[in-house]
């Protein structure tokens, strides 16, 4: 199942970050508003033993909140830069509960007097600051690629907003059902049937219904165990992704779980490589390969007279 990431309709209520880290100076400073606030907590320690969190939402109001009441979200393919990630580098976050706590509830009340409940988006939801349509997931799937391109997993349970759709295997099939949709061939498939965006930049961009229209093969036959990598690395340019082990090892386990036989990797890059350059080439954008490629070349040639000089030596 593939869902679009998350519309809050009210953004200055839902998205907040923590800043639990500047607790302890802020209580020095002001204990009595804490204590008004029924928070018992002296420092970011205790107030994290007892299940809260210090939070700024984006109208730069802050609260206190049961830290069980939020999820990190992924707002931008740039904040994860590896297949697997810890969510450490997730800097969002979004108010998420059906069934808030007391310092939640709190949050809740301040959002209808700032009329936040009556927004178009937010009147017809019961209850309006429950996201019920927005059900967190480990693993996510790319709306737009360039030239970096992968579908990434959290190692934690997030929402995601615009830039990625959210992902539910309805199998107990999460590990190849990552490995598939990272995989070139599902790359190869995505690049042809997603919408090339044109316009100078590039993009491709796939739907949701084009991912359901896509045709794959029966991921259940993948077997993990024989692959031996998880792809816990960082994500590279495509051009360099095919030179890896890890998704050459991949790449031939998908093709066995395929059925295919007989067919070279090197065959299969090179058309991978030919879609992905055809896109760019098209919309006018410069391609990163060649462009390193020439440098490799530049820097061999200037390493060449030195070496003749050693010999001469």
């Amino acid at each position: 199942e593939i869902k679009f990431g998350i519309k809050t309709g009210a953004n200055d209520f839902f998205y907040m970050k923590d800043i639990s880290s500047q607790y302890d100076i802020e209580y020095a400073a002001n204990p009595k508003k804490f204590e008004d606030w029924g928070v018992t907590a002296r420092n970011e320690k205790e107030l994290r033993e007892q299940g809260l969190i210090y939070i700024e939402n984006k109208s730069k109001d802050k609260f206190i909140l049961d830290e069980k009441d939020v999820r990190k979200v992924v707002k931008s393919p740039k904040e994860l830069d590896k297949y697997v990630n810890d969510g450490s580098t997730l800097k969002l976050m979004c108010f998420y509960t059906a069934n808030p706590g007391k310092h939640s509830i709190n949050y809740i009340r301040y959002g209808e007097q700032k009329g936040y409940h009556l927004k178009p988006s937010t009147k017809n939801r019961n209850p309006w600051y429950f996201l019920k349509s927005a059900k967190p997931t480990q693993l996510l799937i790319s709306v737009n690629q360039m030239d970096r391109l992968f579908n990434p997993m959290v190692l934690e349970d997030v929402l995601v907003d615009k830039m990625f759709y959210q992902v539910y295997p309805k199998d107990d099939v999460l590990d190849k059902l990552f490995l598939t949709i990272n995989s070139t061939p599902f790359l190869i498939l995505s690049e042809l049937y997603g919408l090339r965006m044109g316009g100078g930049g590039g993009i491709l961009t796939n739907t949701v219904d084009g991912y359901k229209e896509m045709p794959i093969w029966d991921i259940r036959m993948i077997d993990p165990s024989k692959i031996s990598i998880s792809l816990d690395r960082e994500v590279k340019l495509y051009f360099e992704e095919i030179k890896m082990e890890d998704r050459r090892k991949l790449d031939l386990e998908i093709l066995r779980a395929m059925g295919v036989q007989g067919i070279s990797l090197d065959d299969l890059y090179k058309e991978f490589v030919e879609l992905v350059e055809d896109r760019l080439a098209k919309a006018d954008r410069p391609l990163k390969r060649l462009a390193s490629e020439a440098q490799s070349t530049e820097s061999n040639s200037e390493i060449e007279p030195d070496d003749e000089e050693g010999n001469d030596q």
